[in-house]
């Protein structure tokens, strides 16, 4: 007689590709129900949410053994409450957002008394927390001491991002990353790749995924940078096969995918010490010591200047050190001995 997969319920208020990536990672070993949170600014939305999930928990938490939840927010509060109550195993990943707080952008879970509580009482109830990076977990570890953390970085597929033997490196500097608010226009430090491009008119910069709203802050638009909104990702891949630096200058980062994503297809990282940054690149691609335009710029020409072995490095590190396979293994493993 064939063993029943042991049920697992994924939580989350986005699903985004790393959302995807766990649920098919994990439906592979367990049978896996995904639960939308519609998160909202409006109130009586909100509330409507709240008694929507809690209904279905009450109905549903005894079919489960585990309660995964992507990111500790208001929507990780109920599930991580039922799971205490009924003796369930909780996870809960944390990618960034939710273990910081800045002020003047109004940025982070702990940004208003409610939501700090529902993200507080989430991490430090959960079965286990799962930042993606050792900085991440270092910086909770501060807030919270007594919670129980494990990094699991994120995952990525070295053989569908390829370099492309017949596409030619071009002195092209990159960057993407969903910019459709200032605050993310900010975060991901959009302004420092428009200032940079004004002071390297001989390179060409290309920004992927900025709205028409955010595209109208970047004014006036130098002749060299080119602005595309969201394109699939099958495109994505030819502009990381073709650019040669791939640049994050980004003000906070959990574990930015899209700069493993371009390292994995022979981009030459160029990143801002945030987050798993550091821990990504190593000795693949250039760290900056600061956000100041005058070191962005002269490194961003060391990269352009260095040779095309240094993208191959970078592929190498991020296929020895952060696969899907390797964060399949060590769920695979938290969630059946924790």
């Amino acid at each position: 007689m064939k063993k029943s997969r042991k049920k697992l319920l994924l939580v989350y208020h986005f699903y985004s590709s790393f959302v995807r990536k766990d649920y098919e990672i994990l439906s592979e070993k367990y049978e896996v129900k995904r639960y939308y949170f519609r998160s909202s600014k409006n109130s009586p939305a909100m509330l409507k949410s709240f008694i929507k999930f809690f209904l279905f928990l009450l109905l549903n938490i005894f079919r489960f053994d585990y309660i995964f939840c992507w990111f500790a927010d208001y929507h990780s509060f109920l599930p991580v409450l039922f799971a205490k109550i009924f003796g369930k195993k909780s996870f809960l990943v944390l990618g960034g957002y939710d273990v910081t707080y800045i002020p003047e952008l109004n940025y982070g879970s702990f940004n208003s008394p409610l939501r700090s509580l529902a993200t507080g009482f989430s991490i430090k109830n959960a079965s286990l927390n799962l930042p993606v990076a050792e900085r991440l977990k270092a910086e909770i570890l501060q807030r919270f001491p007594r919670i129980k953390t494990e990094v699991v970085p994120t995952g990525y597929s070295p053989d569908y991002f390829v370099p492309d033997k017949n596409i030619k490196k071009e002195n092209i500097v990159l960057t993407c990353g969903k910019i459709d608010s200032y605050k993310r226009f900010v975060i991901k430090g959009i302004d420092l790749f428009w200032k940079a491009a004004k002071l390297l008119p001989q390179y060409t910069f290309v920004i992927l995924d900025i709205t028409p709203e955010m595209q109208k802050l970047i004014e006036p638009l130098p002749k060299n940078l080119k602005l595309l909104e969201m394109i699939p990702q099958k495109e994505v891949i030819k502009f990381y096969q073709k650019a040669k630096v791939y640049a994050q200058f980004s003000l906070r980062e959990g574990f930015p995918n899209s700069v493993c994503e371009a390292m994995l297809c022979e981009c030459i990282p160029v990143g801002t010490d945030v987050g798993a940054m550091k821990e990504i690149i190593g000795n693949n691609g250039f760290l900056l010591k600061s956000r100041d335009i005058s070191e962005i710029v002269q490194t961003i020409e060391k990269a352009i200047n260095a040779p095309l072995s240094l993208g191959k490095k970078a592929r190498e590190q991020i296929k020895k050190k952060f696969t899907v396979e390797q964060r399949k293994e060590k769920l695979y493993q938290l969630l059946e001995t924790s």
